[in-house]
């Protein structure tokens, strides 16, 4: 399964076709079927898409999250399938915030992570020239909507699901924590992919700047890489969620 991305830079319509399939339509293009079972999560760009009631169901019917991101690339809403049953998972995490000190504890897990990461990205670096990139703002935006996107996905997964904007209105925003470790993940994709291209390069001569379906495919190009970080972080969040929570009920405190 993996993410569609959707631009709504010019109109595109999403409709729903027996199989169950997606059905995309993009001006002036062939209308291209997507089956719902090869579609992990949809990430929604501009304000020229339009859907029909019956495949926004289907997304909730497959539990299929859809994000939603502004024109300045920023994730600014999600549509999810509706659940009353809490996971295990959220009930431990509703244990630690409960806990005086669980939010110091939960902080520690993110400093622990924090380093982790940024090791396990800097061992993949390609050493480049020191050089400034026009827009280079603007590209980081778009991917890192795409890796907050599957960050929201994979905890969607692990059964935090509607119940992420309830920890927001008590001040923990789990999914951009999660998205701020990540952060050396988006400036390595650049790296990776666009910064050779501008060493050495009068201003004058500088080749156009990547649309965001580019930068996207340049996510994607190196997306196995984060989305095995993104898993790893997640579980590893759960684990320690599981010990810290054992701790609590046997001993009434936290290690």
């Amino acid at each position: 399964m993996q993410p569609l991305y959707l631009s709504g830079n010019q109109p595109v319509e999403i409709e729903l076709e027996e199989g169950p399939s997606f059905a995309i339509t993009r001006a002036g293009e062939a209308t291209r079927l997507l089956p719902l079972s090869l579609v992990s999560h949809i990430l929604a760009s501009g304000d020229r898409i339009r859907w029909s009631q019956a495949a926004l169901l289907a997304c909730a019917q497959h539990d299929i999250p859809v994000y939603f991101s502004d024109i300045e690339h920023h994730l600014v809403a999600a549509m999810r399938a509706n659940t009353d049953t809490p996971a295990q998972e959220w009930q431990r995490f509703m244990r630690l915030l409960e806990d005086p000190e669980g939010i110091d504890y939960y902080q520690q897990f993110l400093a622990g992570k924090k380093t982790q990461i940024q090791q396990d990205v800097s061992q993949r670096w390609t050493r480049q020239s020191d050089v400034r990139i026009p827009g280079y703002h603007r590209w980081a935006r778009i991917i890192r909507s795409a890796v907050q996107a599957d960050v929201d996905a994979e905890l969607h997964r692990r059964g935090f699901r509607r119940r992420i904007p309830l920890l927001r209105q008590a001040g923990i925003h789990i999914s951009r924590d999660f998205s701020k470790l990540l952060e050396p993940c988006v400036h390595w994709v650049i790296n990776e992919n666009w910064k050779r291209l501008y060493i050495g390069i009068p201003e004058h001569q500088l080749p156009s700047p990547p649309s965001r379906r580019q930068l996207i495919h340049g996510y994607e190009k190196q997306a196995e890489f984060i989305r095995d970080l993104i898993r790893a972080l997640t579980v590893s969040f759960l684990y320690w969620l599981a010990e810290s929570d054992s701790d609590y009920i046997i001993h009434r405190r936290r290690y």
